[in-house]
């Protein structure tokens, strides 16, 4: 009668009473009674259960071990973290699919989703799309599921929208509750989604009761990408803890992240340290690398040294790239040894990386700025290339932007691919590649230029708030010829400035300074040199120094020199020569010759480490 009632109404109200019916069910009491076993207990169980499995050769032994392979096994009692063995379970599950009987379709998905995780390529897609539709053949509804989605997004990039609904509703006849959400996600018919989602909010939650940690996980993720208000936020939070009271890692890394995020209203610092700890206990690499990073960012979750030290050397013992690249990142800013050890760990993470997105991305970024590693920019480029075969835009960007940086490394063809991938990037809304784009297209580099064309990508990216589009608009009127552009790119300027731009305060300070198109203002440049130098600007800090001089007198004098000595710790390649012709000035030739040395002895002065950011 409930249900019945619930349906006539409108889709948004179903979800939200639906919602408070959660918080009322209680947990079933094999869920409430479980307890939580340590780490060295787990990796026995987990251990003893794997050497079993290999005393047995049946189907459903090859599948079981498989799977707990591809989950990755503990690295030791006193280390939880799991280390994967894709390529053994891979073996295992083909071993399994080789041989009919009841365990094949279960077998299928899971080998269908494991080619997924690891490449978004054509070829494989369409490799794991063969073995779910065989799979869905033979009844498996989670197998029609996961193939809708594939047929939802496009197999071979052209969405098909009414197999994929086709799909779904075979797979909800079967009592699988996530089709009946992605059904009334589909659904423009208000009253057919609310029966829709319905169906299948009714089917996880009885998933849930029954002590199913995924449906528990996906109902929460289900509240969260709905979520239109507190009680479906927190509904979520609820969903993530019933889902990490049954043992699942995965939602205990979802919750830190939304604990974590400063916008949220269920911003918690310290709850999402302890869910990511929960995480990291479980196995995850991921929350070890959160926790272990946070010192070095801003100290957000309150993490301490000790500990963020811990979780960073269990993730060094797991070997995995994306972990050794954090490392060394970490590992530099120690001592100068730390330098040292940093390029060890990264030429290992260079020997064993894998075809996760981030890893290669960040291991190409080092090798094509050559700060931590020597610069290798045709291995660089190997690397983006590699991650962009996943169809990753931040891929397409990073190759573009060192292909067409430097050219003498990329061949003709590799150019051509870079300005298509630039492109498509830039379409899909990556705001770097915009604003590269329209660089591109005002310089003319491996395109017609088109000043046109480059201004409406600049001003694309500028919708978006990006500063460098900003900055790019702004030098455009500031360089016409035309003193009437100005306040056009005083505008534009100002409005980096207002995003903490350092170079576009900087860029203020010279128009004021020099009094182009403006009257001229030596207090106002300098205010906004003062401010961009804050910023850590050694170009407004060598301009402002500059000022200082022309000023005159001692004191004038000792801003002048302290400004500089900042901007060459700030690494400004010219701020050697301006303090040295500051001392001529004066006389002090043995003062600009000793600082021209150590110049010379020091090289460019690198810039200061910043946190890596990951995209778990």
């Amino acid at each position: 009668m409930l249900l019945g009632a619930l349906m006539n109404r409108s889709h948004l109200q179903v979800l939200s009473v639906l919602a408070i019916l959660t918080w009322l069910l209680p947990l079933p009491a094999s869920a409430q009674g479980a307890t939580e076993l340590e780490p060295h207990n787990r990796f026995h169980s987990i251990m003893a259960r794997v050497e079993q499995l290999k005393q047995r050769n049946d189907p459903a032994a090859l599948v079981e071990r498989a799977q707990l392979l591809q989950d990755g096994l503990p690295v030791s009692e006193t280390n939880p973290l799991k280390v994967p063995q894709f390529d053994e379970a891979v073996r295992l599950y083909d071993q399994a699919l080789a041989l009919p009987g009841l365990h094949w379709p279960s077998a299928a998905v899971r080998r269908a989703k494991l080619i997924l995780a690891r490449d978004r390529d054509r070829a494989s897609t369409e490799r794991a799309a063969e073995l779910l539709r065989r799979a869905a053949a033979l009844q498996n509804h989670e197998a029609a599921f996961v193939l809708a989605g594939l047929m939802e997004s496009g197999i071979d990039g052209k969405p098909d929208l009414e197999g994929a609904r086709n799909l779904y509703q075979i797979a909800l006849r079967s009592e699988h509750g996530p089709s009946g959400l992605a059904l009334a996600r589909l659904e423009t018919d208000p009253a057919k989604a609310s029966i829709f989602a319905t169906q299948g909010l009714r089917l996880l939650f009885q998933e849930a009761q029954k002590g199913s940690a995924e449906a528990a996980s996906t109902l929460a993720d289900h509240y969260r990408a709905t979520a239109n208000g507190p009680e479906r936020m927190s509904a979520a939070v609820e969903w993530y803890q019933r889902a990490m009271g049954l043992g699942d890692g995965e939602a205990a890394l979802r919750l830190g992240r939304l604990r974590a995020d400063p916008k949220s209203a269920l911003h918690q610092p310290e709850e999402a340290r302890l869910a990511f700890e929960k995480a990291a206990q479980r196995g995850s690499i991921e929350a070890a690398m959160i926790l272990a990073e946070d010192p070095y960012n801003g100290a957000a979750l309150g993490v301490q040294a000790g500990m963020a030290d811990l979780w960073l050397n269990r993730a060094i013992d797991t070997k995995a790239p994306r972990a050794l690249v954090l490392a060394a990142e970490i590992r530099s800013q120690y001592d100068p040894d730390g330098k040292v050890v940093a390029k060890e760990f990264l030429a290992e993470a260079v020997r064993r990386v894998d075809n996760d997105a981030t890893t290669l991305l960040a291991l190409g970024r080092h090798l094509r700025d050559g700060v931590l590693i020597e610069r290798d920019v045709p291995l660089a480029l190997k690397l983006f290339d590699r991650a962009a075969a996943n169809d990753n835009s931040a891929a397409f960007y990073e190759f573009a932007r060192t292909a067409l940086t430097y050219q003498d490394a990329a061949t003709e063809s590799m150019r051509k691919t870079a300005i298509e991938r630039l492109r498509t990037a830039a379409e899909r809304g990556h705001v770097k590649a915009a604003v590269t784009m329209g660089d591109v297209l005002l310089r003319g580099n491996g395109v017609p230029d088109s000043q046109a064309e480059a201004m409406r990508w600049y001003r694309r990216a500028a919708e978006s708030g990006s500063a460098a589009a900003y900055i790019r608009l702004g030098d455009f009127y500031a360089n016409r010829s035309s003193s009437m552009e100005v306040p056009r790119a005083l505008e534009w300027y100002r409005k980096a400035a207002e995003a903490d731009s350092a170079i576009a305060m900087t860029r203020l300070g010279k128009i004021f300074n020099e009094g182009r198109g403006v009257p001229q203002d030596q207090a106002l440049a300098a205010n906004w040199f003062s401010r961009a130098a804050a910023a850590g600007s050694g170009a407004a800090m060598v301009e402002l120094s500059a000022l200082y001089s022309r000023a005159g007198g001692p004191g004038h004098f000792n801003l002048a020199r302290e400004s500089l000595e900042k901007a060459i710790k700030a690494g400004d390649a010219r701020a050697p020569i301006a303090l040295a012709k500051l001392y001529l000035v004066r006389g002090e030739r043995m003062l600009a010759e000793a600082t021209l040395r150590k110049a010379a002895e020091n090289g460019s002065s690198a810039p200061h480490w910043r946190s890596p950011k990951f995209i778990f």
